[in-house]
């Protein structure tokens, strides 16, 4: 099932006579053709003297084109008869004679085993790049550019596309896995629903090795597979989990979430494997509750609190008793009290002495306070100090977030993909992630480091971060490269179209008249003519 936004255009284009502009050939000289998805009949072969994929490529307009082919011909001789035109997708053919007789065929683009290079570069690249093909139909038909039908860009994407996404991955995923083989590892991982809401069809579970940065593991659970959509990600992780073993690859700890299923299949499947919760997760719930009193006084503390738990996590040592000491200090500091005895091993707050001045301007709150009322059962929640437990090694997913993010690039939750369109999407988000984590700062001419204003939502302002070189996207040319070079191996599209029918078993009836045991339905609106 293709993207529910996609548009069909393109269609034959007439020549024009060299003596009259209103020139309209008759439908003999007009090769019609059934739509783009169709071979070439290959009397003719042009060789563009350049890789199809490598070279570069313009727009024309038909006018000038014409004027140009309606004068001289390939021997530069002067054209006598009409020349007429075939349009197919991107591609444009030529047809006419000169005076001494000479027939001139003309092709606009090479011919890749009788497509038109164009015809197969450009939905894969609309694919490649994250992109579908409604909205690009649509500007092409703003700007009155000949372009592909729908069918035809999904036969390309399925036929040669998503295959050679697939190999390329593999390629990757099992050199990566071969260079992590017979490791140790630390690894986060998290999940991604196709859709908001309980909705969801498709789920992703995407593992990160801490140490490379890499993404080593990458499952897709459909909702069929599992009970409900909550088992997606649960599911999904088990499957990475046993992806790796088979590479030979340890997990010594995994970060994730707080799902509960997630802990209990850790703590009954997988024991040899140290659990640990995602620091990240944990403050954005802090930070929630406490933006939910809808408390002003408490509010100009939320940064604050989230601030000192990050700083609790880090300085510990992985002592869970001196994370929670120091974790629950901030009850006493926020209440302008800095040294206590009601505790083992945090007796005093870790900050220099405030100034008479620094102390008296900060918004200290008071234990008669409501706000302090509000964060002290935040932070006493019994709840929150038991996930404690689990946090001390620093572990978070925040990169896993950012990817997620690419994810939707690549997948947006608005539109509905196939199965195998989805995967393949959230493979290139994985390759664009992997190819591009050494991205070094950007410099000046003169070497100095570049830096950015970007805003920022948890600061609730602007903030400076540095700027990154652009990305490199090799991985896209050497996907279309072995899209070109399936399509020369091809025997035909027909062919290739049938092939792929035939093996996924007539997966899924597509017409509403196909299926069987359809009633019309019962209810009739009023308000429909009878």
């Amino acid at each position: 099932m293709p993207e529910e936004d996609a548009s069909s255009s393109g269609e034959s284009i007439p020549g024009t006579e060299p003596s009259s502009s209103d020139y309209s050939p008759t439908e003999d000289d007009i090769i019609q053709n059934d739509g783009e998805d169709s071979e070439d009949d290959g009397e003719h072969s042009v060789d563009g003297g350049e890789d199809p994929v490598s070279d570069k490529k313009y727009l024309v307009s038909h006018a000038q084109l014409m004027f140009c082919v309606c004068n001289f011909a390939g021997c530069g001789k002067c054209v006598i008869s009409r020349p007429y035109c075939l349009a197919k997708g991107f591609g444009l053919t030529v047809k006419t004679d000169c005076i001494d007789g000479h027939e001139f065929v003309w092709t606009s683009q090479p011919l890749l085993n009788g497509t038109m290079s164009c015809n197969l570069l450009v939905p894969a690249v609309i694919f490649l790049t994250g992109n579908a093909y409604g909205p690009f139909s649509e500007i092409c038909q703003c700007l009155g550019l000949e372009s592909l039908s729908t069918r035809h860009f999904y036969n390309i994407q399925r036929v040669y596309v998503l295959p050679e996404v697939t190999s390329v991955w593999n390629l990757h995923n099992e050199a990566v896995m071969a260079a992590t083989g017979d490791q140790v590892v630390t690894v986060s991982g998290d999940g991604r629903c196709d859709s908001p809401g309980h909705c969801a069809m498709f789920g992703t579970y995407t593992m990160l090795d801490i140490n490379s940065r890499l993404i080593i593991a990458q499952q897709t659970v459909k909702v069929t597979e599992v009970k409900n959509s909550y088992w997606l990600e649960p599911v999904g992780l088990e499957r990475c989990i046993y992806k790796l073993q088979d590479h030979n690859v340890t997990i010594s700890i995994l970060a994730t979430d707080c799902h509960p299923a997630v802990q209990k299949m850790l703590r009954e499947d997988h024991k040899t494997i140290k659990h640990e919760f995602d620091l990240w997760h944990i403050v954005k719930g802090v930070k929630k509750r406490m933006l939910q009193s809808r408390n002003t006084e408490l509010k100009e503390w939320v940064r604050m609190v989230s601030n000192h738990l990050w700083y609790c996590l880090c300085t510990c040592d992985g002592d869970v008793l001196l994370l929670k000491e120091k974790w629950t200090s901030i009850l006493h500091h926020i209440i302008n009290v800095h040294e206590w005895l009601s505790a083992e091993k945090m007796l005093k707050c870790e900050h220099e002495p405030y100034s008479e001045e620094d102390g008296s301007s900060r918004p200290w709150l008071e234990r008669s306070f409501k706000a302090f009322g509000t964060l002290q059962k935040v932070v006493m929640d019994k709840r929150l100090l038991k996930k404690l437990d689990k946090v001390t090694e620093g572990i978070h997913t925040g990169e896993l977030e950012s990817i997620h993010s690419l994810y939707t690039k690549y997948v947006p939750k608005r539109k509905k993909f196939t199965e195998e369109s989805f995967q393949a999407r959230l493979r290139l988000a994985a390759l664009n992630h992997n190819h591009n984590i050494d991205c070094e700062q950007a410099q000046t001419k003169k070497g100095a480091l570049q830096f950015k204003l970007q805003y920022s939502k948890p600061a609730g302002g602007y903030v400076v971060k540095a700027m990154k070189t652009p990305k490199s996207y090799n991985f896209r040319r050497e996907i279309m490269v072995g899209v070109v070079e399936r399509c020369l191996s091809a025997s035909s599209m027909r062919s290739e179209l049938a092939e792929h029918h035939h093996t996924d078993a007539e997966k899924e009836k597509r017409t509403l008249g196909a299926h069987e045991g359809l009633v019309k339905p019962s209810h009739l609106s009023r308000f429909v003519n009878k």
